[in-house]
This record gives C-alpha cells, structure tokens and sequence, in this order.
C-alpha cells in the first residue's frame, strides 16, 4: 500500500523551491520465533622463602639442608591401628562388620570390646582366643595363616546400645539398634525370598600386604591421637598448582644425584629434567640428607627406600620432565615429619614426564610423616605416564591430577635405557590415598594387574572431577587392594562435575563404586556421565566387596540435569547379589533430563537390580530422560515374585512425576512393552521387600489411572520410565496500531496440540475449551494445530491496548509453559544527523508529517529551497540552499546534507520501495504559469544507516531526475533487507551545496515571480503473511 506527499514552490527573481510533504504507510507484522579447548598452563612452583630453625642459623645452607632430625629412639617395629571411621552402625543379632588398618603386615591382632559382643567364627577365617578382663570387658586375640594390613572382623551384639571397641589404642564406636520391623511380603514363596545378606570381603582373603617404612615414636603418637575433627580441619580446599612468580630457584638435572640432592635442598622450587635417567644401582651413595638405614641396593622384583629427613626442607616444588623419563627402578623416595616447614608444607608437582619403578609404595610418597602433616601436604600430576608399579601409596595425603595422567601397572617393564625391571608386587592398586582431585579438563587413565584401582582411606575420604574430564579405570585379576573395586571410599564422597565422564571396568564379582561408610555421598552437576562395564559374577554375596554399586547406611546418590549413570552387567548367572546395594536407608534421586539405566542379564528370580535394606529408602525422579531397569534375560524359576526393586520393611517409596511409563512382563525380550501410560504424575509406589502397591497416581484421564494401578509393577521383566517434551509456547508482537493485524490477532507457535489460555488485555474473550486434564477444571481458549500454528482474533472493533502485558499459559501432558509480550504504541521516529546517523538531530523547516506512522515510515525529508535567483536566457542549474540544523532554542548552529530518512521497524521485513514524482504541472507561479521543462536533479547519493544495524542496505542510484509526472526510484529494498532506519543522503559537507539542483531550460521564459511545485514521496511495500 501507499501515501502520497508533498509540493514545491519556485519564484521568478528570486527562484525558490519549496518542498511539502504527505506521507501513510500500512505495515502488517508476522513473527515466527524461533566445546572449546582449554589448555591447561604449565605449572610452576612459588618460590618460598624459608626462615631457619633455631638450632640451625649459624650452619651453610647445604648444612641446613642435610641436617638430620634429632628425635627419641623409637621402635620401627611397632604397629598402629586406624579405623576408616570413628563412628559405625548396627541391628542387634546381626553380623556387624569391623574394618581396621594397620601401619604394618601382622598375623596377630588383639582387641578389647564389651561382653556383650561376640566374634562371629564361621564367617571369619582366623584363630579366635578370648579371656575375661573384667565383668564389662573381654579381649579376643586373632590369628591369621598370613600377614595383612587390613582386617575385617565380622562382630554380633546381643544387645541394643553404644559399645566401643580397642584396637592398640584405636577406638571406634559402635551404635547397635533394633531390626526394622518390615512387613512380610506374605505373597512370596519360600524359596523365593530375596537374600539381604551383607558379608564382608574377608570371606575372600586378599594378598599379603607390603612391608611398611619406618616411622618415628613421634609419628605414631600423632597418628594415635587423631581425631576425624582434626583430620577435617587439617585438610585445605585442593585447588591447581599456581604458576610462579619466577624461576629464580631454577635447577638442571641430568642424573640420580643431581636429582636427590634438589630434592633436599629448600632453596630449590623447581626441577628442571634435562636428560633421561635411573637410579644408581647403590641409590644413597653420593646423597646426602637421608636416614640412615635407607637403601644401600636396587634390586629387581625387590624395594628400595630412600628416608629424607634433611630438616625443614618442605616446600612448593615443581619437577620438571620436559617429556624426559626417570627410572626410579626398586626405589620409593619418602619423607619424615623432621622434613616439614610448618609455613610451607609439601606440595610437590610432577610434569610432563614419564616414570617407570618397580615399587609398591609409588615412586614417592609421604607415608612415613604424620597423618596431620600427609594431610596438609599435596602430591600433584599434570601430563604424566606412569608405568610399573602403584603410582603412589601415601594414606592421609591429597592427590591432585590435570592435564593427561596416565598409570598401566605391568609385571615388568623396559625403560628407555633397555633395562628391564621387574616389579616387587602386581597385588596393588593404583593410587591408595585420601583425597583425590581430577582438575577440569584432564584426561586420566588407570588399569590394575591384580587389584581394584583407587583406595581412599579414612573419614577425610573424597574424590572430585572436574568439569570437561574424563576418567578410565580398568581392574583385573581376582585379589589385591581396594576390595578389587574401582574406587573404593571408606567414607567420604564423589563429586562429578559439568560435562564429565567416568567410565569404569569392573572385574568379576567385585564392585565398581563401594562407598562403605553410613552417610556415603554420590553426586553427579550437569550433563556428566558414569559408565560401568561388569562381567562375570559367581557369588551371590552382598557387600562392600561384591556388589557392583555399594553404599553404606544413609548414602545419598543425585544423578543431575542431563547427567546419566549406565550400568551393563552380563554373565551375571544365577547371582542373587544386587545390581546396586545400600547396606540401610538410602536416597537416590534422577534430576530433569537425568538417565539411570541399569541392564543385567542375572535370571535369578531374587536378583534384584537395586536393593535397599532399610524402609526409610526413596527413590525419586521427575522429568527424567530415561529410567531403565531392565533384566535382559528370562528369569528362571518362579518369575511371578522377581522384582527390579527391592526396599525392606515396609515404607520404602518410589516417587515419580511427569513421565511416561512402559512394562514388560517375565519373559518378553522384545522391543514392544506389554503395557504403555502417557502421561503419569504424582505416583508414589510403597514396598515390602519386593512387593509394590501404589498409593497415589495422576494422568489426564481416569481410564489411564485405573488401567495403571491394576497393571503396574516393580516384578516384571523391564520397566522403563521416559521422558514427555517440554511444552514451548512463544508469542508474535502485538501493536496498537490499527493498520496492523497484530493490534487484533494473537498469533505464534507451540507445542503441537496444546491448549493455551490468554490473558492481560480486556479485549480477550472468555475461554471456552475444556482443560484435557479430566481432574483439571481450568478453561482454555484454543488448542495449537499439528504444527504448532494458533492464532485468536478479537471480537469486531476491538483493539489490544499499549503497555498492556498479554500473557500466553500452554498445557500438555502434564507440563505447562508461559510466554509474555507488551502491547506496542506506534512510536515516531527522529530526524537523525545525515552525516553521523547515530545522533539525532533537529532540523530546520520540518514537513508536515503525522505522528505515530506505524512500524514502516518516512521520518523525515528536507525542503529543497533555491533562494533568490537571477533569470537568464540560457539553460540554467541552480543549487538548492544546504539542510540546516537548529538547537534547542530554535537558533541555526549548522548545516548538512539534503536528505530523506525511512524507518522499518516491522517484525516481518517483506521489502519497500520509496519513489518521488514532481507534480505534472510542474512549476507555477500565483498566474498558474508553468515553468516549462524544469526539473530537480539529485546527485551524490548515498545511503548509511546508525552503527548498530546490521541489515543488508537498499539499493538506490547516485543520481536521479525528477522530471514533471514521471515517478523516480529513490531506493528499494527486498525482502529481509532494509530494515531499521536509512538515510539518504545528497552529498556530503564538501558537496552539500552541489548536490541537489533546480534544471530550467532555455525557452521557459520565467518571469520575475515566485514559482513551486509539489513533490509526491511515495514509501510502498508488500504487505506480511498476516
């Protein structure tokens, strides 16, 4: 559509010209809403300056570096005991299993109880003697037919109450309570009944534990005393290695000694590796600052420890590889208490490096200093390859890994010299400490030989991965640490983090993830994944050591926003061991969008995929991706009472929201479920062991609700819950302005068949339609299309009214969505400068033009003015006067450029076209005299438009004619371009006064009067879809 603007006048002597302007627009408006690498910096060492000890100020400094502790006597012989936790739980006439570490291997232990207790024999493979101590205590001597340095000792109490129990002088409490009262499931058969009993991975004797290092009285007596209060406090947030502020403590080594003596020097923060190198055949010789004692040989398939106790040389140090390799062969370098500098405790980073050693204790470590001193103390990888043995074996320490680690244990190994080492023991784990940190972005990869992977010992237990990491742990064989689990926690937590994976390898009948301890926390952030791969089970056994997922009493595990647990158990046979075991009560919660999916292919009818042992379990989710528990063979035997899910006694929930639900029945493998529901809401579903009865159920009708609760249950060969869509809504604009469809109709996209209600202007109508939802009585104005298409016009006359919020609520299934957009008023748009369009400016001798145009308009168009000037007999041009600009007083402060400025502000850019056409009669003056043959010529156009605007410009000419009555193309613009506001303008400050011309022929014969002629601006487009 279009409107039409505008006239001219021109005098004879002097000529003027003089320009009005009338303007209309019509715009219809449619809407149609609609990893980077991180590189890790190297990591370098503070260089700390150490203050000298007391007795040593008058010493050199290597005499202060090799100074050896002055201590007591000590016996290096004697034993001391930790428990895992300091605190554990109980029912009364129930095996209740007594996890303890020793410093060293033993045959014999000894521990005092009360009298209340009672060792349980035939489940403990040991020599028990007992005596009386006094009519509260009795203690019982154990022997073994091997030395080990960790004992499970399964205990019954025949009464409730709090007992403490002694080891050495180790204490642990024991809190002994009534059995959970739990209904009986009264339809199960007797042969049937699922088993729930723990046992403890004593029943499987491991390998004998490694030869401890000796430690100092001192050590001991720290050790001893420590509280888990202590062991928390002591323990500082692990955060990455911090870049130095300089390398002025810089030291080259090429060789074992070079080496070792950086090491005990503390004014050296950082190693620089130059050269491949190995220990020397006599690793001590030329070193100074260790014990004495330390190893004098470096065998093959033997160890050899190197003590430092050169005093207070503790340290940030950062060990350089520069991809170069150390051999460390039998060696473990460690360190006593005499080492550390209370202001600078151990924090020690290998990088870029490769290590081979043959040692079970790891190439370095601190399992010789205290357990507060390992607590504070740091051992740090960042892109390292670890080949042999055990990357470290350091108790109470802290480990923090980035960029690439990478540790494969190998019976034997070749080093790069060619020399080939065998190994001392292939029983051990790859890493047994106490915290371990995965920083983001690193990539760790770990495989045992005969071993679980990761043990975390005591009550500080945690491990934390990054955001953007990724961890692969592989165990093999059938004995050695870690209860052969790939991460085995005696208490504390796992913390993933965003974009995370963990993929873990499970060995026969052992667990993936056991977190002993009550209280255990397993937590997932967003849109992280954990893998598990188990095959092969021939036990039926429960516990800390068996199940592929163990928890203790209390454990929490939280799967989060789009993150996913996996479980795959094949070759699981007749085991009646459960997929995923809490040894009590137990939380487990799916977040949205979260996935649990557990296969197993055990066909025991009492194999269950998660057992709970407590009624106090719940197991929850809401808007969850994917929920899968499914056996992936027949059960055999009696099927009818197999259930996926097992909660003992009777209070145990299952409580889930906004899913849709499918059930197969025993026996159907294939693809097609037995049953479907779609939506289901608010289902709480109650146990008895493995009987499901449910309690509440929602959907959008009563025929789904009943068919579901006659069909659904836990006892079926797969249950899988999935996740319904998000409802989406969006709305298009909405305008007062009446040339606009959007100042009447609603319109926009949603999900496909919602129904949606509308409200926030008094020209919507009531609402009509019935909600879907058969327990819903909202009412709702329409249902969007297949395509998600909906529209609602008003009634005849009406008009949606500016500022007014209209607000848009889509219901389906269940879910619901909102959307907003406020009423626009038809804004004007200022005249902008034609130099610099970012300003807006106010010009001179405005046209008549309306306010509130529309979202297409003119904005603005000089009036060309020639002034006074002389008439001549020949063909003539004259130059119109510049466009000037007022300030705000009205007074002229400058001139521009002629120009015309347009606007397109609609949603749907559909294109436009601006014309001019002079008047077909021309030039006259007050006679009605035409100026025969005169013309404006417009010359030096060009179009620009404010900084912000990134649309495709318009096409115009440089020059253009205006000739009487025939129409001029100013500019166009296509669809999708033009849009915002352009001006165009005709010259510039050097070629203003040139640029827009007066042509009069000769022969036109003017007359000294003033003449004027009308311009008509025309603005025409193509009107939207609408």
């Amino acid at each position: 559509m279009q409107r039409k603007v505008g006239k001219v006048e021109m005098k004879n002597t002097p000529h003027k010209v003089i320009i009005a302007i009338i303007i209309g627009l019509l715009s219809v408006q449619t809407f149609f809403p609609s990893l980077s690498s991180i590189l890790l910096p190297e990591i370098h060492a503070i260089d700390h300056t150490i203050e000298p000890l007391d007795e040593t100020q008058n010493m050199s400094l290597l005499d202060k570096a090799t100074q050896p502790i002055q201590t007591k006597e000590f016996d290096i012989h004697q034993p001391f005991f930790q428990f895992p936790v300091s605190v554990i739980e109980g029912v009364v006439d129930q095996p209740i299993d007594v996890f303890v570490v020793s410093s060293q291997p033993l045959n014999e232990i000894t521990l005092v109880v009360a009298k209340e207790a009672a060792i349980v024999e035939e489940e403990f493979a040991a020599e028990v003697k007992n005596k009386k101590l006094s009519e509260e205590e009795q203690e019982w001597t154990l022997t073994f037919d091997e030395e080990l340095m960790e004992f499970e000792i399964p205990i019954v109490f025949n009464k409730i109450g709090d007992y403490r129990l002694f080891i050495g002088e180790a204490e642990l409490t024991i809190e002994v309570q009534a059995e959970d009262d739990g209904e009986e499931d009264s339809d199960d058969d007797a042969d049937n009944e699922t088993i729930e009993t723990e046992v403890s991975p004593s029943d499987t004797p491991q390998e004998g534990k490694r030869t401890t290092q000796p430690s100092n009285d001192a050590n001991l007596n720290e050790n001893q005393q420590d509280t888990e209060a202590d062991q928390a406090e002591a323990i500082a947030q692990l955060t990455e290695p911090v870049t130095p502020l300089d390398e002025i403590s810089h030291r080259d080594v090429s060789n074992w000694q070079e080496f070792m003596a950086a090491i005990v020097n503390r004014e050296v923060n950082y190693i620089n590796i130059v050269n491949d190198f190995e220990s020397s055949n006599n690793p001590t010789q030329g070193v100074s600052g260790v014990a004495a004692g330390s190893a004098t040989s470096n065998p093959s398939n033997g160890v050899a420890y190197i003590w430092t106790n050169a005093s207070g040389i503790s340290r940030t140090l950062v060990i350089e590889g520069n991809g170069y390799q150390i051999d460390f062969r039998a060696v473990a370098v460690g360190f006593y208490d005499s080492t550390v500098n209370s202001a600078t405790p151990w924090d020690i980073t290998y990088q870029n490096i490769d290590i081979v050693h043959g040692n079970y204790y790891g190439f370095m470590n601190f399992t010789n200093m205290s357990i507060p001193q390992q607590n504070l103390s740091r051992m740090r990888y960042h892109n390292l390859t670890n080949a042999g043995n055990q990357l470290i074996h350091s108790l109470a320490t802290p480990v923090i890994m980035s960029g690439e680690v990478i540790s494969h244990q190998t019976p034997t190994y070749t080093s790069r010299s060619g020399r080939v080492q065998t190994i001392n023991a292939t029983n051990q784990a790859n890493m047994e400490v106490t915290q371990l940190e995965i920083l983001d972005n690193a990539t760790v990869d770990m495989s045992t030989i005969n071993s679980g992977n990761i043990y975390l010992y005591y009550a500080t237990g945690r491990m934390t991965i990054g955001n953007d990491a990724k961890m692969s742990l592989r165990a093999a064989g059938t004995a050695g640490e870690a209860f052969g689990a790939n991460i085995y926690i005696a208490n504390g937590r796992i913390n993933i983090g965003n974009r995370s994976e963990l993929h873990l390898t499970a060995r026969a009948n052992s667990p993936a993830i056991s977190m002993y301890a009550s209280g255990a926390h397993f937590e997932m952030s967003e849109d992280s994944k954990v893998v598990i791969k188990a095959d092969g089970r021939t036990t039926s056994l429960n516990g800390w050591g068996y199940n592929i997922i163990y928890m203790g009493a209390g454990s929490t595990m939280l799967i989060g926003n789009k993150s996913s647990v996996e479980i795959d158990a094949v070759n699981q046979g007749t085991t009646t061991s459960g997929v995923i075991h809490v040894a009590g009560a137990a939380t487990f919660i799916v977040a949205k969008e979260g996935v649990l999916d557990i296969k197993s292919d055990g066909t025991n009818p009492s194999h269950s995929l998660m057992t709970f042992l407590s009624s106090a379990s719940t197991f929850t989710f809401a808007d969850a991706q994917r929920i899968n528990l499914e056996k992936t063979r027949a059960v055999t035997g009696n099927a009818a009472n197999s259930s996926l899910i097992s909660i003992s006694g009777s209070g145990g929930l299952l409580d889930v929201d906004i899913q849709a639900a499918k059930q197969w029945r025993h026996g159907n493998l294939t693809e097609e479920p037995d049953f479907s529901w779609s939506p289901i809401f608010n289902l709480k579903v109650n146990f008895a062991s493995t009987l499901s009865s449910i309690s509440n159920v929602s959907s959008i009708s009563q025929e789904i609700v009943d068919h579901f609760r006659a069909n659904f249950t836990t006892r079926a060969q797969r249950i899988l819950f999935e996740y319904i869509p998000d409802v989406e809504v969006h709305l298009e604009p909405l305008t007062e302005d009446p040339a606009l469809e959007g100042s009447r109709i609603i319109r926009g996209k949603a999900t496909p068949y919602s129904v949606i209600r509308f409200d926030g202007d008094p020209a919507i109508p009531a609402p009509q339609l019935q909600s879907p939802s058969f327990d819903d009585n909202s009412l709702f104005h329409l249902q969007a299309d297949a395509n998600g298409d909906f529209s609602l016009t008003l009634a005849e006359g009406d008009r949606f009214t500016k500022h007014n919020t209209v607000t848009a609520y889509a219901f389906l299934n269940g879910k619901f969505d909102t959307a907003e957009t406020v009423v626009q008023e038809i804004a004007t748009m200022n005249p902008r400068d034609p130099i610099a369009p970012d300003i807006q400016v106010n010009p001179e001798n405005k046209p008549d033009i309306p306010e509130h145009l529309g979202f297409i308009s003119i904005d603005f168009i000089s009036q060309y003015s020639f002034g006074d000037v002389s008439i001549s007999a020949d063909t003539k041009q004259y130059k119109a006067l510049p466009q000037r600009l007022s300030s705000a007083d009205g007074s002229v402060t400058e001139e521009r450029p002629n120009y015309v400025q347009i606007s397109d502000r609609r949603a749907q850019f559909t294109g436009w076209e601006l014309n001019a056409t002079l008047s077909a009669a021309g030039f006259r003056n007050d006679r009605g005299e035409e100026l025969r043959g005169a013309r404006i010529i417009l010359e030096n156009a060009v179009m620009l438009t404010n900084a912000a605007n990134s649309a495709i410009p318009p096409t115009y000419s440089e020059s253009m004619i205006l000739d009487p009555g025939v129409p001029a193309l100013i500019a166009e613009a296509d669809a999708n371009e033009g849009s915002g506001t352009w001006i165009q303008r005709y010259g510039d400050m050097g070629t203003m006064g040139d640029s827009v011309k007066l042509e009069v022929p000769i022969g036109s014969n003017p007359r000294n009067m003033t003449y004027q002629a009308t311009i008509e601006w025309e603005l025409s487009f193509v009107p939207s879809t609408e």
